[in-house]
């Protein structure tokens, strides 16, 4: 009995567990079949989103390297039953945010097909037909895809847009540079070179300056360049975002207004080891800030266009060894034509100081005890200044006519065809402020500033050599400074100012046409003296000429200095 009752248990637990196990496979079978199509229509979501991003990249591409009326070529004209797309809400309320006429947008989409993008585009791979605005980067597949309730049409879609943004925001690299200038407002920040390796195009600018906790928003943009105003000076940090899910890395842009904009005050400029004072009325010719390289001012603010008169700093600074100044030169050094009879080392002042007669044509060309004293007084005041102020400046250029007015400016002709009277008086017009008076260059300034090209050590023969910083000679081809022909020889002998070889940002030492200075020998027959190189003549950056107080020609010019009181 036992044994038979146990048997029939056994039997009556077997079948309920099949019934089990069948309800369990049943439910099992149904949980499967939904999860494999909620797994198909992933696989479906995330392949339309790749050929999205893949067709995108591509559009994108061709935006760049094409005009808006050649991309308007690309594609067909869609229909009018293909435009009800637009009426399509997940559609219309991405292209309802997008910057711009809505009917504009609308009316430069096209349509095209598989067959066409692969065809005419050379994109391989596309499974769909789409409606593409190639002029806004916009586009739309002419089908969706569903996935979990929502019909997906575009990336905005998909990648949830942030805001509004003319293309797929996928995650990237992002760089670009950041770079400050004076404004006579104060500054303003200019960012460029914008480079991002997804599909965003439109950043948020913010910025604060160095040591501040808070950022300032600066605006949006799109494209890769931006610029913005900032009201003081100082070094910036300056980053890009995109909402949240774009950050660039912090950049710095130095905004000196101090160099740039005029003021009544006096100014330094310190950098290299050398310190150069700018006065008022004055600023800094931006990319010319090197004081070892040359650093140029122009009386006109921020000369980016080279319309002011320029001028070269000279440092003359003192050396801490033996308190004398560097590059300063109490002698001439060059070479005077021996038929004078003076010595290369003589002083001018000594020259001028002695008790000498003067020639009927000196007296009548100007030249007497009264210019002479004045050039006495002018060089003590130069040297003086020197001492003060650590140095002077020289025209940048030879001196050149506009509108008949003497000027320091490049491209100009020579002020030429003067007696030396004139070149003196003209060299102390140029330049009138309260805290500059404008000279005639002396020979004492020439050659103080032959000293500091001299202080290059690829320049140090640039007095006493012709080959290298020459090149405008008489019959002789002229050359840029890279070695190009400017002008033929046997053409007009005359060139403008600024097309011989620069040498720390100062021209026309070494050529084109001779240049009076103060200096005069009034005890000679030959009383005032040219220095500098000529194109008539194959003479170096240091060579004097004596020439009569009467002499003018189309080869003899003059340069101007500038002496802080």
């Amino acid at each position: 009995q036992l044994m038979k009752k146990s048997i029939k248990n056994e039997k009556g637990i077997t079948l309920v567990s099949v019934v089990i196990i069948v309800i369990v496979l049943i439910i099992l079978a149904s949980i499967a079949t939904v999860s494999g199509i909620s797994t198909v229509k992933f696989a479906q979501y995330t392949a339309f989103k790749t050929e999205l991003q893949l067709l995108q990249n591509e559009v994108n591409a061709l935006k760049q390297d094409k005009s808006n009326d050649e991309l308007l070529a690309y594609g067909v004209e869609m229909t009018d039953s293909q435009k009800d797309i637009f009426s399509v809400n997940e559609i219309s309320s991405v292209l309802n945010g997008k910057e711009g006429d809505i009917n504009t947008i609308e009316n430069d989409f096209r349509y095209f097909s598989q067959e066409y993008l692969t065809k005419n585009l050379g994109i391989d791979g596309i499974t769909k037909d789409y409606y593409i605005n190639l002029k806004e980067r916009i586009i739309i597949a002419t089908e969706p895809v569903t996935y979990e309730d929502v019909d997906y049409y575009m990336l905005e879609q998909i990648e949830n847009g942030g805001y509004n943004v003319q293309y797929n925001n996928q995650i990237g690299e992002l760089t670009f540079e950041a770079t400050g200038e004076p404004t006579n407002d104060g500054g303003k920040i200019i960012i460029s070179n914008v480079n991002y390796t997804g599909y965003i195009d439109k950043w948020e600018v913010q910025y604060r300056l160095q040591g501040d906790e808070n950022w300032k928003d600066a605006g949006e943009f799109t494209g890769s360049t931006y610029t913005f105003e900032v009201t003081q000076s100082g070094t910036y940090e300056v980053r890009l975002k995109h909402g949240d899910e774009v950050q660039s890395e912090l950049l710095t842009a130095e905004v000196i207004d101090s160099i740039y904009i005029v003021s009544n005050e006096q100014r330094q400029v310190t950098n290299n080891g050398y310190t150069a004072q700018i006065p008022s009325g004055f600023a800094v010719v931006p990319e010319c800030i090197s004081i070892a390289d040359g650093l140029v001012i122009s009386n006109v603010s921020n000369d980016i266009n080279n319309e002011g008169n320029q001028y070269v700093w000279i440092p003359c600074a003192i050396d801490g060894a033996n308190g004398t100044l560097q590059y300063k030169r109490e002698e001439t050094k060059w070479h005077i034509d021996v038929d004078n009879g003076t010595s290369a080392t003589r002083d001018e002042l000594t020259l001028l100081g002695e008790d000498v007669q003067y020639s009927e044509g000196d007296l009548a060309n100007g030249v007497n005890e009264e210019i002479a004293q004045e050039i006495i007084n002018q060089i003590n005041a130069e040297k003086a200044s020197v001492e003060k102020n650590g140095g002077f400046y020289i025209g940048r250029y030879e001196v050149g006519k506009e509108n008949n007015e003497a000027v320091i400016k490049q491209n100009k002709e020579p002020y030429t065809g003067v007696k030396w009277i004139d070149a003196y008086n003209l060299a102390k017009k140029i330049e009138v402020g309260s805290e500059v008076t404008s000279y005639l260059c002396s020979s004492y300034a020439w050659d103080t500033a032959l000293s500091f090209i001299e202080s290059k050590p690829d320049s140090s023969d640039y007095g006493s050599n012709i080959s290298r910083y020459n090149g405008n000679w008489l019959n002789k081809d002229v050359l840029d400074k890279e070695g190009k022909v400017i002008k033929e020889a046997g053409l007009a002998q005359r060139l403008n100012t600024g097309l011989t070889t620069p040498v720390c940002n100062i021209y026309d030492m070494g050529g084109n046409v001779g240049e009076f200075t103060t200096e005069l020998n009034p005890i000679l027959d030959e009383t005032v003296v040219l220095r500098g190189a000529h194109y008539k003549y194959d003479v170096p950056a240091g060579e004097r000429w004596d020439y009569s107080s009467m002499t003018s020609g189309d080869s003899y010019g003059f340069r101007a200095t500038l002496f802080l009181k």
